[in-house]
């Protein structure tokens, strides 16, 4: 077993001296010290870093109000978490950096989410392609960023690739139109398609937000456009800018139109069974098929809120969740787990009673 670095040991023992001081003002003096000098170069690389992968820029300037909010959330939210360990009483952390980097993560997902819906929908919607494409793959590398690439090569355990070719993409993703045969129109290919041309020009696994970034900027999304209520010159919304052109989304097993006709179906169950539902809604692989609707044309991100009776504001915080555990949902509806296993039972033996006799 490794030994604790003597930064970590130095972690360490400012958390044991925290947990178990007994003066209020000494404490405080600890906690300080703790986020200052462990806490905060931790959540600043992080969030620098994954500001630049997510918005496909390496300047390093371009996102100080954003960063600064994203520092500031990660300490309060510290700040609240040690301060309730230590009123509870609670055990020491062996790995701040890691319990501090877990959590910075965790932030950036949840505003990346919210400042950024049709990255995050994209995001969604790239790797449920992966997951679905027997010749494709998602998993995470060593350092637990989510990679994509050929399925033969996450057997070869090959690591994200930062050569040239990739540098050159992400530089400008047109390059990717001049590497195609002949005929070939990157703006005609459905998402498992245009993936693989990226690993083909890359030649290698690529992180998951650079691919989202060379997609978005292919799709003419960046973030003057990445809003719920964004509209382009041709007056479309949101995520209507990511409709398939040959409508075969998730290797062609949730076809457009047979997903319009359960959507008009859905929107006729009581509320209750739209929501246990609709906040729990997948396919045989697990992935969320709720998701797909505002990709697909079917729904946007506002209608399927309206269908669920809940605030957009509010479905918005859980849509980067999606699909939800039937605790969660229990706890939205006020019902029992049960209850909630029950509406969704009966509202798949309605909706499949009403597909069969829609069929004859």
């Amino acid at each position: 077993m490794n030994q604790p670095s003597p930064t970590q040991q130095q972690a360490i023992a400012l958390m044991t001296s925290f947990l178990e001081q007994k003066d209020e003002a000494s404490a405080d003096d600890l906690l300080s010290q703790l986020i200052t000098e462990h806490a905060s170069p931790v959540i600043k690389q992080i969030v620098r870093y994954k500001l630049r992968r997510y918005s496909g820029s390496e300047d390093g300037h371009s996102h100080t109000a954003d960063a600064d909010d994203l520092h500031n959330e990660v300490i309060v939210k510290l700040l609240y978490d040690l301060r309730e360990r230590r009123n509870a009483a609670g055990e020491k952390i062996d790995d701040f950096r890691g319990y501090t980097a877990v959590t910075t993560y965790r932030a950036c997902s949840e505003y990346l989410r919210r400042k950024h819906p049709l990255r995050h929908g994209l995001k969604n919607r790239l790797r449920y392609a992966l997951n679905a494409h027997p010749d494709l793959a998602a998993w995470p590398d060593a350092s637990g960023e989510s990679v994509g690439g050929f399925a033969v090569w996450r057997e070869a355990q090959i690591r994200a690739t930062r050569n040239d070719a990739l540098k050159k993409l992400q530089a400008d993703p047109y390059e990717l139109a001049g590497a195609l045969p002949a005929g070939s129109d990157f703006r005609k290919m459905n998402p498992a398609e245009l993936m693989a041309a990226i690993f083909n020009f890359a030649g290698g696994p690529v992180e998951l937000d650079d691919l989202v970034s060379i997609v978005a900027a292919l799709h003419g999304i960046s973030e003057r456009t990445d809003s719920l209520d964004a509209v382009d010159e041709e007056g479309r919304r949101g995520y209507e800018n990511l409709k398939d052109e040959r409508a075969d989304v998730g290797q062609q097993a949730v076809q457009r139109d047979h997903l319009r006709r359960v959507w008009e179906e859905i929107c006729q169950l009581p509320a209750p069974q739209r929501v246990a539902l609709l906040l729990n809604l997948k396919d045989d692989n697990g992935n969320c098929v709720t998701t797909l609707l505002p990709v697909a044309g079917v729904a946007s991100v506002r209608q399927i809120a309206k269908v669920l009776e809940i605030p957009p504001e509010e479905f918005y915080r859980l849509w980067g969740d999606l699909p939800l555990d039937d605790a969660t949902i229990a706890n939205l509806l006020g019902l029992a787990r049960q209850q909630v296993i029950n509406l969704r039972k009966s509202a798949r033996e309605r909706l499949a009673r009403r597909m069969k006799a829609a069929e004859k």
